[in-house]
């Protein structure tokens, strides 16, 4: 709408979060949502700033400051550029590289496991 400007999807949740997984689409961050329900140390929050803001927001980078950070943007060179861009504004976040798939409603339709991606990720250092 003319004039709005673009907002953090579920923002709202971030009360006592210590890790939060940024996505790059709505459907995306739903789904890994709905799949770290199911682990109670998993609970994690997801957020998105949807497709159209690849860039972070002041008021958003606010919002994360002292909590890890879990970049999953979709493995197409556009979705990379945008992890580059939020891990240049936040260095100790983590970039999650998965394979065989371009975003990760595809990679979990391919059987992939979200709760796996997250928990490796989880134990990666932030340069990787």
């Amino acid at each position: 709408m003319r004039g709005s400007q673009p907002g953090l999807y579920l923002a709202g949740t971030l009360t006592d979060a210590d890790t939060v997984a940024i996505c790059e689409g709505e459907l995306d961050t739903l789904l890994l949502w709905q799949c770290l329900q199911t682990e109670p140390d998993l609970r994690h929050i997801v957020v998105t700033p949807g497709s159209q803001s690849p860039h972070p927001r002041a008021e958003w980078l606010t919002l994360l400051t002292r909590r890890r950070v879990l970049l999953l943007f979709d493995q197409d060179e556009a979705g990379q550029r945008g992890a580059s861009r939020w891990q240049n504004q936040l260095p100790d976040s983590v970039v999650v590289h998965w394979p065989a798939a371009k975003d990760l409603t595809d990679y979990y339709r391919r059987g992939g496991s979200l709760l796996d991606l997250i928990q490796s990720a989880l134990h990666r250092s932030p340069d990787v």
